[in-house]
């Protein structure tokens, strides 16, 4: 080969050397950009869904002239509902205004241990006064709630739930659902007798206008809670289901009481039993019911078509929880 035929080679060599080289370096500078892209992204989806949760005194009342002397999250019972989609990350900012120490569990949800709020377990209480961040993945998709966990296990959970330390987190499936639906929260309550009459059911229901019995006697003594509220609030005060005729309509059922179990009946219509727990029910295990018992800690999702308009009462059917408060209807638009 000549010097000359040598040289070109050479210098053609290089040329595609650098071209190669200039090749490689934007493609991975292209790369990088768009990788950053991505990662911004996905950081944006990741961001979490921030609430802002503080536990505080409140005079609530149940009903006409029965004031309380509640423990709440921002102010009512229940607290304010948590509602985010499957995977979502969720962030709950949550300070105790207390003059005790407490803490939030939310209740059937797949969180890490650090954020399950047992105190002396999975984190000290949280003192009057300070901030705690619950951080969490939501999931499983379903009905569950947050309540407190008290200010040590095994110590005083149920008289800091008693007095209202709860609320729903609804954690939304991806699929389509249903055209209405409300979340209903069960609970019952402990007010002195002196101060209160028994409430009368709706629609000529099974209570009477006598005062509650006196305490100290036989039947005060068997009925340590005699009050019991839907969403807070015993009837008259509970608000009605407002309902379209057409649609399917599906009622979210949360028991937070100390004690009692709730036979919920609604009249003029069938329902399909669809979740527990937040647990979906297959279709071909789901039973259509009129009346279903939710035990405390429990939730059932209950579904049906709004099919026969009208005024329909749906209340507890242990018939004193219902003459005590736990009564609602459903009402149809006109």
């Amino acid at each position: 080969m000549t010097r000359r035929k040598l040289l070109k080679a050479v210098g053609a060599w290089l040329a595609i050397t650098f071209l190669a080289v200039v090749g490689i370096i934007t493609g991975l500078l292209w790369l990088g950009a768009e990788g950053n892209k991505r990662a911004v992204s996905q950081g944006q989806a990741q961001a979490p869904r921030e609430f802002r949760i503080i536990a505080q005194e409140t005079t609530w009342l149940l009903g006409p002239n029965m004031p309380v002397a509640a423990w709440t999250y921002n102010g009512t019972v229940p607290g304010p509902e948590i509602r985010v989609k499957e995977g979502e990350a969720v962030r709950i900012i949550f300070k105790n205004e207390l003059p005790v120490a407490t803490t939030l569990h939310p209740h059937g949800v797949e969180v890490p241990n650090a954020m399950d709020g047992v105190p002396g377990l999975t984190q000290p209480a949280v003192p009057p006064g300070e901030t705690f961040i619950y951080e969490f993945i939501a999931r499983p998709a379903g009905t569950h709630f947050y309540h407190t966990h008290g200010s040590q296990m095994g110590r005083d959970e149920a008289a800091q739930m008693d007095k209202g330390l709860y609320g729903a987190l609804i954690i939304e499936p991806r699929e389509e659902q249903p055209t209405r639906e409300y979340t209903v929260i069960l609970d019952d309550w402990m007010v002195p007798a002196s101060q209160m009459t028994t409430t009368s059911s709706p629609h000529g229901g099974h209570a009477s206008p006598s005062p509650m019995p006196e305490e100290g006697s036989p039947r005060e003594a068997l009925e340590t809670y005699n009050v019991f509220t839907l969403n807070g609030k015993a009837f008259p005060a509970t608000q009605p289901l407002v309902v379209r005729q057409g649609e399917r309509v599906r009622l979210r059922l949360i028991n937070v009481s100390s004690m009692s179990f709730h036979p919920m009946h609604l009249h003029g219509h069938q329902f399909k039993v669809v979740a527990t727990d937040g647990n979906p029910v297959p279709a071909a295990a789901q039973v259509t019911k009129n009346t279903i018992t939710v035990m405390p800690g429990e939730s059932y999702d209950i579904e049906f078509l709004a099919d026969n308009p009208g005024t329909w009462l749906f209340h507890c059917h242990e018939l004193h929880h219902a003459d005590g408060g736990m009564a609602t209807v459903v009402q149809y638009e006109q």
